[in-house]
């Protein structure tokens, strides 16, 4: 897991083969005129653009993804996420590996406050409990395959 500034998003670049070209992209998007829907940047790179609720922590899930790395970005809102090592998890209450993802019931671990202008990068090894908070936020997900 990675928290930072998008300021410092390219420091990490050389973390997998994938990112120079999603950190361009991202580097490229005008926040403040994406709507939500799904942007395709390649065959292994897309970014979920999400206007949701944010929700209170009772009740709330981690998950864990496979297939692709998350890249979490808040863009109108801070929010609260949750983070705890898969390994600590214990067995998914749910999974679905045709979305790539898989839910867990855990004790609840470290928690990120993410602002606008922060990221977070969640890699398979990291379970994630995301949009804790009150209010609504405007966010994107870039998903980059593994």
């Amino acid at each position: 897991m990675v928290v930072d500034s998008l300021d410092n998003l390219l420091a990490y670049v050389s973390l997998h083969p994938r990112f120079e070209l999603a950190f361009d992209f991202i580097r490229q998007l005008d926040f403040t005129k994406l709507k939500p829907g799904r942007i395709v940047v390649d065959d292994d790179i897309y970014i979920n653009v999400d206007e949701v609720p944010l929700r209170p922590l009772e009740g709330a899930r981690y998950e864990t993804h496979d297939a692709y790395i998350d890249i979490q970005i808040p863009i109108t809102a801070g929010e609260t996420i949750v983070y705890a090592e898969r390994s600590t998890l214990g067995t998914p209450v749910e999974v679905h590996k045709d979305k790539d993802y898989a839910l867990y019931d855990a004790p609840l671990s470290t928690r990120i406050d993410l602002r606008v202008g922060d990221f977070a990068i969640f890699f398979p090894q990291d379970g994630h409990m995301p949009i804790i908070g009150e209010g609504i936020t405007k966010k994107i997900v870039v998903k980059v395959r593994v």
